[in-house]
């Protein structure tokens, strides 16, 4: 969320494409989700490798076809630093994952039916609701209300191609 929270009041050059060297303005706001992204890419390839050696019990091709479209979309963020504002939005509903992996390994171990699965679908049900529907809804109002300044005439040739990918993926 720190990444977030120093994307949110940054100027629109910032906020649309990272600033990739240490010594360009605005690096030290942007370089946060380039990190986080790293990360999340990351447990991305862990995570369809998981839901592939486990098909289709964990999920069917929606369920790949959803990773591999967030894969992409973090590896254009990774690779050319575009969009860190609406990257670090969306990546905000992944806080409930991690809940989601504990009650597949909870189920998977024989402990379905304890108190530690109880209060992990809770903590589930709770980050779900709270990062997936308040904090992603905040930030598509937020996105919403900024789009015009954010997608300004000077960035859009800089943009486009990225953003055509990403709506692809």
């Amino acid at each position: 969320l720190q990444h977030l929270a120093g994307l949110v009041g940054a100027p629109a050059e910032v906020q649309m494409m990272s600033p990739m060297g240490p010594g360009e303005p605005g690096y030290e706001l942007a370089h946060p989700t380039q990190l986080t992204n790293l990360l999340f890419f990351s447990w991305l390839c862990y995570d369809i490798c998981h839901i592939i050696s486990w098909y289709p019990q964990l999920g069917g091709a929606d369920t790949v076809a959803h990773h591999v479209g967030f894969a992409i979309v973090s590896a254009i963020h990774g690779l050319t630093g575009c969009l860190p504002l609406p990257f670090a939005w969306l990546i905000t509903t992944e806080l409930s994952s991690p809940f989601l992996n504990i009650r597949w390994f909870l189920i998977n171990s024989g402990r379905g039916d304890t108190g530690m699965m109880h209060a992990t679908n809770v903590a589930f049900a709770l980050s779900f609701f709270l990062s997936r529907v308040l904090l992603y809804g905040v930030g598509v109002v937020h996105l919403a209300l900024h789009t015009p300044h954010l997608f300004s005439a000077a960035l859009r040739p800089r943009l486009s191609p990225y953003l055509a990918a990403i709506v692809c993926a």
